[in-house]
């Protein structure tokens, strides 16, 4: 017997994080469920029923395929796929370590050594003012970058704008391209910002937990 638990957010509802939520209410869902002999399967899904939430929606993933295949091109020759349930999934290695986070799948031959998060927005945003949602996404995007043991990328487009990348110091840029720099909330990397076609054409290295990773396609 399979049952799905559909959770409705109000119409003015405002998540920090529609992850964090997820996993917060599947946890309780499968308290009651779990070692009933009445239920085999749990189903659970949490959609968004407000206004305009399935186009925003759908609008993300869009968003995440164009930046996989883009990213995918760039580093590898090959593009990238996006992650199953948009960044809500991830897969273990057989060590039970986690190595796929973030919106972005790379294989882990091609040695891509960022855990990628994709916003897309039809709202400004002003990393000036601490309380914007970036620092908050910023946040998720550094936590599920440690938790794989790779460097976060955070990659947002705001009203049809081009879109921006934030990343850490721990990526080299070619000298005299300016980028950007923000700090954000204690104890999580400041964020160095451009646009995304500014840091590829730009990009030279990686450095992460001692080693360093470039491109294995040649520049163009």
């Amino acid at each position: 017997m399979s049952y799905e638990i559909t959770l409705q957010l109000k119409p003015k509802c405002v998540l920090p994080s529609t992850k964090q939520l997820k996993a917060a209410y599947k946890l309780k869902v499968e308290a009651l469920f779990v070692g009933n002999p009445l239920f085999d399967v749990i189903s659970f899904q949490l959609r968004d029923r407000r206004p305009g939430g399935g186009r925003s929606k759908a609008k993300g993933n869009a968003f995440e395929i164009v930046i996989a295949k883009q990213l995918g091109e760039w580093w590898c020759g090959t593009a990238f796929r996006r992650v199953p349930m948009s960044g809500a999934w991830c897969k273990l290695s057989t060590d039970g370590k986690v190595f796929t986070t973030g919106d972005i799948f790379a294989d882990p031959t091609v040695n891509f050594p960022f855990s990628v998060e994709c916003k897309k927005q039809n709202v400004d945003v002003n990393a000036l003012n601490i309380k914007d949602p970036i620092h908050s996404w910023w946040a998720q995007c550094v936590e599920d970058a440690n938790s794989a043991s790779k460097l976060p990328l955070l990659i947002y487009s705001e009203n049809n704008r081009d879109p921006v990348v934030v990343f850490t110091d721990a990526v080299k840029i070619k000298p005299d391209v300016i980028v950007g720099s923000v700090a954000s909330v204690p104890a999580i990397p400041v964020m160095r910002m451009m646009l995304l076609s500014s840091f590829l054409e730009n990009f030279i290295e990686a450095t992460h937990a001692g080693t360093t990773y470039t491109r294995i396609s040649p520049a163009t």
